[in-house]
């Protein structure tokens, strides 16, 4: 029995491990307040009432492969940035929005590497959908 519960917990440590790996890593730090939404693999969607620091979502991305990142920011209040970072912790792109922003961009990396798209709120209120696709 007792060997069965351990397969069973290195299993579960396993499908963690895999889905971290080959999902992204997402995660929040701040403040916020009637705050919700989800990220997926390739994906953040929140919306809320007020919204004092930073959704990020890291991914790794092979050398000549391009993204397109799609987003619709509304803002009812205060001020919302959002981010592309190269591994390196270099800024490659940034949307600064005080009122409802949509649009699309395509970037083509040179180098292969771990990247980082950030939701930044500066005492905000609203909401945001950002999507990120490999371009075929």
């Amino acid at each position: 029995m007792r060997n069965f519960n351990n397969r069973k917990i290195f299993l579960l440590i396993l499908i963690i491990i895999f889905s971290m790996i080959f999902a992204g890593c997402s995660s929040f730090s701040g403040f916020k307040i009637k705050s919700y939404g989800n990220s997926t693999s390739n994906s953040m969607k929140y919306t809320y009432g007020y919204l004092n620091g930073e959704y990020k979502v890291s991914f790794y991305i092979k050398k000549d492969v391009t993204i397109e990142v799609d987003y619709d920011i509304e803002v009812e209040k205060g001020n919302l940035v959002l981010k592309l970072i190269d591994s390196d912790g270099n800024e490659i792109w940034t949307v600064k929005a005080n009122e409802d922003k949509k649009g699309k961009k395509q970037f083509k990396f040179d180098e292969s590497g771990r990247y980082k798209i950030i939701v930044d709120g500066n005492k905000t209120k609203g909401s945001f959908n950002v999507k990120y696709n490999e371009v075929k």
